[in-house]
């Protein structure tokens, strides 16, 4: 998903999402240098880093491990995309008795 969608649009899908989906979204956006939520159009400077272990920071001298919340411009992100994961089904769409019963006509 290219760019930033609205989160009224986002929860609409949310029934025919599982986690793994947005996990996916998650990674794409990451890599391609955005933020990793879908409702934020900010950068993120994942792709920079996204093959190294671990990123230095000449500005504060410091050296930091990359990980998951790199792929985010912020921390409230990360919990809005974290939050928005855990409210997905866990149960795959092609399973439920609405499209078992069209599936089966």
């Amino acid at each position: 998903i290219d760019g930033k969608i609205e989160k009224n649009v986002l929860e609409s899908f949310l029934g025919s999402f599982e986690p793994s989906h947005l996990e996916a979204v998650k990674e794409e956006r990451a890599h391609s240098g955005l933020c990793g939520s879908p409702l934020c159009d900010n950068v993120s400077h994942y792709s920079k880093w996204q093959n190294n272990k671990y990123r230095v920071s000449y500005k504060h001298n410091k050296i930091y491990k990359i990980n998951e919340s790199d792929k985010y411009c912020c921390i409230e992100c990360h919990k809005q995309m974290l939050n928005t994961i855990n409210a997905c089904s866990t149960e795959s769409p092609y399973i439920w008795p609405e499209v078992l019963s069209l599936v089966l006509k």
